[in-house]
């Protein structure tokens, strides 16, 4: 079977930059990268099918094609409704606004398919550079949502420093 290959989808969020364009030579007419979603077949961005058998389908598309499914993405696949992954690039010239991940539980609970997991691999950041993880302290609702309402949210955060290997 041939390597599938696909057009990436181009996000231009506020905090991105250039790094994606100038170091990685992603081509798009986006003064601001934030984002290149390379697989994806999520419902704001997926990416079509490159290669000459498949080509111009979407992900999405293919994954829910019966007839080559289970041969493409191997025979789990055939209990998932959805591709289940998310794979891009970040320049994060600017910081990212907080996000909250839920877990399947609590995603279900809400109305949603499924929760979010997510992992990083850095690939190249500047000195001292730094991503949140979570909160640094438990604290309650109301606690929270006074932090949040008095900006104080930063000082609860768990900031974890990252670098370049090598």
């Amino acid at each position: 079977m041939e390597i599938i290959f696909m057009e990436p989808v181009y996000k231009d969020f506020i905090w991105g930059g250039n790094f994606l364009k100038t170091k990685l030579g992603k081509k798009t007419q986006l003064k601001k990268v934030a984002e290149s979603w390379e697989i994806s077949s999520n419902e704001n961005g997926n990416c079509i099918i490159k290669n000459e058998q498949y080509g111009g389908i979407t992900l999405k598309e293919l994954f829910s094609n019966k007839n080559v499914k289970e041969e493409i993405f191997g025979r789990k696949s055939m209990k998932l409704d959805d591709f289940p992954l998310l794979i891009k690039f970040i320049d994060a010239k600017e910081n990212l606004s907080i996000q909250v991940h839920p877990d399947d539980q609590y995603a279900i609970k809400k109305g949603f398919k499924n929760g979010k997991n997510e992992m990083w691999y850095i690939l190249e950041c500047e000195k001292n550079a730094k991503i949140v993880g979570g909160l640094n302290t438990e604290l309650s609702k109301k606690n929270l949502k006074y932090a949040i309402e008095n900006n104080q949210i930063k000082e609860y955060l768990n900031y974890i420093n990252i670098r370049k290997r090598g």
